[in-house]
């Protein structure tokens, strides 16, 4: 069979939110040809199922063939997170930024790679770049916050806290965030009208 035939086999699969079913498509394509979107898929898979060694296994042959691919990249450092390997991890997600990765999960992946690796300076360092890139994100914040929590930085993650909850009041999330930071900083008065906004 025509490795195109079972091409539109997977995508069709995928297009129609079947993604498990796809996996028989990009099985039978690696067994024809090298295939970088059927090793992404295949290795993608895997890591949703646990299988972490089929997956390093599919992003090897992936990035073998391909060393500049990534999308290949972001997945290892991904692998590489779940094993605890952070400075393998770190390496990954600096590759993925490097190959025109998504920049933003490259970025939060290093972030999380040094929380992992007790270098929460470098945590820091990378989430309040990605903060000012992304300002409305809530995921960057989660970081950005338990970075500066493992640094004691009450002050200025109460300022990008305050920040982020002026252009977005309804997060509750955050502005909880906000009033324990605001605690911790001996400012319990203002932690007061946090929880007093929050009731």
């Amino acid at each position: 069979m025509d490795a195109w035939i079972l091409r539109w086999g997977s995508l069709l699969c995928s297009g129609i939110g079947q993604s498990k079913l796809a996996v028989p498509f990009w099985q039978r394509i690696v067994r024809l040809e090298e295939d970088p979107y059927a090793r992404i898929a295949l290795a993608k898979q895997a890591l949703e199922t646990g299988a972490l060694d089929e997956a390093a296994s599919h992003l090897t042959a992936l990035l073998t063939q391909d060393p500049s691919h990534g999308e290949g990249w972001l997945v290892r450092g991904i692998v590489a997170m779940q094993h605890k390997a952070y400075a393998e991890a770190k390496q990954a997600f600096e590759q993925a930024k490097l190959n025109g990765a998504d920049q933003r999960k490259a970025s939060l992946g290093m972030v999380m790679a040094a929380m992992g690796d007790n270098r929460p300076e470098s945590a820091w360092s990378e989430s309040t770049t990605l903060c000012a890139q992304h300002q409305d994100d809530e995921e960057c914040m989660h970081w950005l916050l338990r970075g500066g929590t493992a640094l004691q930085r009450w002050n200025e993650v109460g300022t990008r806290l305050r920040l982020f909850l002026a252009r977005n009041p309804g997060n509750v999330a955050l502005r909880f965030a906000l009033a324990g930071v605001l605690l911790r900083s001996g400012r319990r008065a203002e932690a007061q009208r946090e929880y007093d906004c929050l009731r």
